[in-house]
C-alpha cells in the first residue's frame, strides 16, 4: 500500500499486490482474501491521519475500462 502521488483526495492510497495479474479477475481465491484484508488496514491507516465520511474503493480492469498500466491496482 502506497499513498497515490496523484491523488483524487488528501487520503487516497493504492493497493499493489506483488505476483503480477492484470487485473481482479485473474486474482486467485487465496490473492483476493489477502486483498480483503489490506481494504481493512488501509482503512486503519486512513482513520489514523483523516476523519474521512466515506470510502470508495475502486479498481478499473482492462484498456476499455481506462487501465493504463496492466497490472492488478486498487485505489
Amino acid at each position: 500500500m502506497i499513498y497515490d502521488r496523484f491523488p483524487l483526495s488528501p487520503s487516497n492510497m493504492l493497493i499493489i499486490l506483488k505476483n503480477v495479474q492484470t487485473d481482479y479477475f485473474d486474482l486467485t481465491p487465496e490473492a483476493k482474501a489477502i486483498l480483503r484484508q489490506l481494504f481493512v488496514k488501509a482503512r486503519f491507516i486512513i482513520e489514523e491521519h483523516y476523519q474521512p465520511d466515506g470510502y470508495n474503493i475502486g479498481m478499473n480492469c482492462g484498456l476499455a475500462a481506462r487501465k493504463t498500466v496492466i497490472h492488478f491496482d486498487c485505489q
